[in-house]
């Protein structure tokens, strides 16, 4: 009986809770099944026991509520977050972990699910401990304690810790739950806070209760597994857009649907950061403006994004004494991971000086071993701040988290080093621009632009300079020859300047001058740099030679072939004589004078010169070397020209075959080959057997040149050709206009194959009978081209010719024939008598006095345009039937059907021979044949 009140005492904590009352009652029952007799007076006992507790007025624990914070009226999603953790609560671990970036609102979403379990479980205790730092813990801890009436919680000797653990792991406590926010440092916990180590470790000091569950928040994930162990950790993730829109909405008054594409700027600005969405919402609140406003603002210079992103709000779901905005809200983790892993500290100030997305893990400063790496990048990505691509493990920084990097760098006055030593790393790694070199290039060039545009650095420092050169020249591979420029003159000018060297600087500079058709620019660079190299190393030197070459170039870009051809042949004559006759850049001259050759139309002098520095090439260089490729290349583009495509065709599938097995099947050769036996089978009328071609092509091309490179913008041009030919316009007029679009984006408005491209979609309109539409994009060609290419260049006279076709076609003979007259003129005085476009031009007016009806000015010039090209082309090239075709039509329009049968035949017959029997030229040819059968009373007679 002495110790009745103590096992009242503990037989009254035991019976309180209503799970132990039953399982009591379901042992009593048990006893009685196995005794088979009732056994009343325990169950008596009991219920004389609760009557005698009522009576003394002993009750259950009263719930407690020790919460911070109202609930939020603007919480808005989180749904399928908010159904786990309230499932977890219920019935599962007893430790569970609610990480996240800072700002994306853990706290907010802990805030909900603390009212909705109140609300759910009224008889629930819960308590809410700010984690931030220990004071701020042990105060709340007394706190609760001094609600709690917790013996000795008053006493300054005692532990508030330890008696609040004594307290919960009681049963007598009853549910509760045990809420610690930004539980992010894990040094805290694990630390000791007095004497007794072991003990005053926090993590020992917490609760256990098979009542209880303790919820920590924290932006480290490392953290949040090492808090609760065994327990469950659960991400929060950013909101999606639909769910941003409506927690932006819950703040700004003004109607969101009104102003769409604001709204969706802003949260992609803002990255969807609950955090950045109600700072921004406060400040066009408080300052009455637009979202466009706000976005400009953003828009604005990093140091004032930063000051407008540090500006202080009101948020009542956040703590009075932290500060809130997001320029500020990562500084304490940044200093955390400073103390905690100094690599990890450098990989992020690193990467805030490059691109924020895509990082390759190779281009970060290494460590000091692999693990000490993976560590230091299992820091970042534990804090959210960076994500890793599963594909090719490059690294993603939150962008607002990079912003705010760069804003602590700034803080602590480490920007400026670090951009310095971005720089020298980029400078160590970043290749040449060889074409093997690509990928890796690649990878690194948008980090290396970010870093060269800085201006926290010096812009003439000797190591950003020869970056900048390697940048530019891999840009002017890639065709992005705008970005590439404007390093180049910076090279340049720096070298000019400082080293009064600019040999290597005007040769690249000029080369990308040619590439972009700056012809006038790039003309004086090669003539000062040809200039200088004749008087550094003299008239002979191989480096002299190589400039009087790419002089010559220019001069065959500009039509100035006359300037060109004895440039050539000097170049050729004095290689031979100070490099040998088999040397590879006496070949490369000999394949320039021969393409010089070919391009004036002088065939029959450029095919024993390209035949013969193939024979040198194979000899010295070898079979598959690319450069006896190339010549092989070119030669089938001569027999293409010449209408010999059964000795193109073959020439060009085996360049194309040992392209792909010397330089693989993507290389930017490989795709030249492709493209060029694509256009071989275009004009012989191979339609299907050229669109697959033309297609693979284009596909390839964007996978390894990108979407805008110049070949690849040829790609699609010439697929907008062949479907143009095939009178496709549907699909083509499309594909010409983008292409169209994109040349004036990437190349310029001015630049040849820009004009290229409107000639082609005038001629495209032309075609369809568009007249209104082709005649202003004609003339503007026209206008164009003469202002940049000159007057007399080949693509300005084919533009001329082009306008004449126009007039003609409207019957606007008045205005035809000048322009056919000039540009017969012109041709004849700057390509010469014979070249294939003079005899085009002669072809073109004859045929306009044949449609006026001047037969007797018609004819004598049909004679002579089919006479040359037998001459110049030979008896099959297609040029040549089209020809025959037009005087045997000269001859039916004048009632000469005698004349015109056996002329009409044999074009028949040699356009079935050389293009096949359902290439459109044979079927014209077949149609005309009819036509003229009928003309002379024998409907009944065909065509052979």
């Amino acid at each position: 009986y002495k110790q009745q009140g103590a096992m009242e005492s503990a037989t009254e904590r035991y019976l309180v809770n209503q799970a132990q009352k039953n399982r009591v009652r379901d042992c009593i029952k048990n006893l009685e099944l196995k005794q088979n007799k009732t056994e009343t007076s325990f169950a008596v006992r009991i219920e004389e026991y609760k009557i005698i507790s009522y009576q003394q007025q002993i009750v259950m624990p009263k719930a407690k509520w020790i919460v911070p914070f109202e609930k939020n009226r603007f919480f808005t999603g989180r749904e399928s977050e908010l159904t786990e953790l309230e499932k977890l609560t219920e019935d599962g671990p007893k430790k569970i972990a609610v990480f996240g970036l800072g700002g994306v609102g853990k706290t907010t979403l802990t805030i909900e699910l603390v009212y909705r379990i109140r609300e759910s479980h009224k008889d629930w205790s819960i308590f809410w401990i700010p984690a931030t730092n220990f004071e701020s813990l042990q105060q709340a801890y007394l706190n609760i304690c001094q609600q709690l009436q917790l013996l000795g919680w008053d006493d300054d000797n005692a532990n508030p810790i330890k008696l609040l653990q004594s307290h919960l792991s009681e049963a007598s406590a009853g549910h509760w739950l045990l809420v610690f926010d930004n539980a992010d440092d894990i040094s805290m916990w694990t630390e000791s806070h007095g004497s007794d180590k072991v003990s005053s470790q926090l993590i020992d000091c917490l609760p256990s209760s098979q009542f209880g569950r303790i919820i920590f928040t924290s932006r480290d994930r490392k953290t949040a597994y090492a808090l609760v162990q065994r327990g469950k950790v659960v991400l929060v993730p950013e909101l999606d857009e639909s769910v941003a829109i409506g927690l932006l909405q819950k703040y700004i008054p003004h109607d969101l649907g009104k102003h769409e594409d604001d709204t969706k700027s802003l949260l992609r600005q803002l990255t969807c950061l609950p955090l950045a969405i109600v700072q921004a919402a406060s400040y066009i609140n408080k300052n009455d403006i637009s979202l466009a406003t706000y976005l400009s603002l953003l828009a604005d210079q990093e140091e004032e994004v930063i000051d407008l992103l540090s500006e202080h709000f009101e948020d009542d779901s956040r703590y009075r004494d932290v500060k809130n905005p997001v320029a500020m809200t990562w500084l304490i983790s940044f200093e955390q991971i400073r103390l905690r892993d100094k690599l990890a500290a450098r990989f992020l100030s690193f990467i805030a000086c490059v691109g924020s997305k895509n990082v390759p893990r190779s281009l970060l400063p290494p460590g000091l071993s692999r693990k000490q790496e993976i560590d230091a990048i299992g820091t970042l990505k534990a804090y959210s701040f960076i994500y890793e691509r599963q594909a090719d493990s490059t690294l993603d920084v939150h962008r607002l988290v990079h912003l705010a990097t760069r804003n602590w760098l700034r803080r602590e006055e480490l920007l400026v080093s670090w951009a310095e030593a971005v720089v020298d790393r980029l400078d160590d790694v970043f290749p040449n621009h060889n074409h093997q070199n690509r990928t890796i290039w690649r990878r690194y060039l948008t980090h290396a632009r970010y870093a060269l545009d800085s201006q926290l650095i010096d812009q003439d420092g000797k190591r950003r300079i020869n970056l900048a050169e390697r940048v530019g020249m891999c840009l002017y591979r890639d065709g992005r020859w705008k970005e590439a420029e404007t390093l180049l003159v910076q090279v340049m000018k720096f070298r000019k300047t400082v080293l009064g060297d600019t040999l290597r600087s005007m040769k690249d500079l000029s080369a990308l001058f040619d590439s972009q058709g700056k012809y006038k620019e790039a003309e004086p660079l090669y003539e000062e740099t040809l200039r200088l190299r004749k008087k550094v190393l003299g008239e002979e030197h191989p480096n002299t030679l190589t400039f009087m070459n790419n002089l010559a170039d220019i001069f065959d870009s500009q039509g100035k072939y006359e300037a060109a051809e004895p440039l050539y042949k000097e170049t050729l004559r004095l290689s031979k004589i100070v490099l040998g006759e088999e040397h590879p850049n006496t070949l490369t001259s000999m394949n320039n004078l021969a393409r010089l050759f070919y391009i004036q139309g002088k065939y029959e002098a450029a095919e024993p010169l390209y035949k013969e520095t193939i024979r040198l090439r194979k000899k010295v260089l070898g079979e598959e070397h690319p450069d006896t490729l190339t010549i092989m290349n070119n030669l089938s583009l001569l027999f293409y020209s010449q209408g010999k495509y059964e000795a193109a065709e073959p020439l060009c599938e085996e360049t194309l075959r040992l392209r792909k097995k010397v330089l693989g099947e993507e290389h930017p050769d490989t795709l030249t080959s492709m493209n060029n036996l694509a256009t071989l089978f275009y004009s012989q009328g191979k339609y299907e057997a050229a669109e697959p071609l033309h297609k693979e092509t284009l596909r390839l091309r964007k996978k390894v040149l990108g979407e805008v490179h110049p070949d690849t913008l040829t790609s699609m041009n010439n697929l907008a050709g062949l479907f143009y030919r095939q009178g496709k316009y549907e699909a083509a007029e499309p594909l010409h206009k983008e292409t169209l679009r994109l040349r004036k984006k990437v190349l310029g408005e001015e630049h040849s194959d820009t004009l290229t491209s409107m000639n082609n979609l005038s001629l495209l309109f032309y075609s369809q009978g568009k007249y209104d539409a082709a005649e202003p994009l004609y003339k503007e060609t026209l206008r164009l081209r003469k202002k940049i290419l000159g007057e007399v260049h080949p693509d300005t006279l084919m533009s001329m010719n082009d306008l004449a076709d126009l007039f003609k076609r409207q019957g606007k003979y008045e205005a035809a024939e000048p322009l056919y007259e000039e540009t017969l003129r012109l041709r004849k005085k700057v390509l010469g008598e014979v070249h294939p476009d003079t005899l085009m031009s002669m072809n073109n007016l004859a045929d306009l006095f044949k449609r006026q009806g001047k037969y007797e000015a018609a004819e004598p010039l049909c004679e002579e345009t089919l006479r040359l090209r037998k001459k110049v082309l030979g008896e099959e090239h297609p040029d040549t039937l089209t020809s025959m075709n037009n005087l045997a039509g000269l001859f039916y329009r004048q009632g000469k059907y005698e004349a015109a049968e056996p002329l009409h035949k044999e074009t028949l017959r040699l356009r079935k021979k050389v293009l096949g029997e359902e290439h459109p030229d044979t079927l014209t040819s077949m149609n005309n044949l009819a036509g003229l059968f009928d003309s002379q009373g024998n409907p009944r007679r065909r065509a052979p």
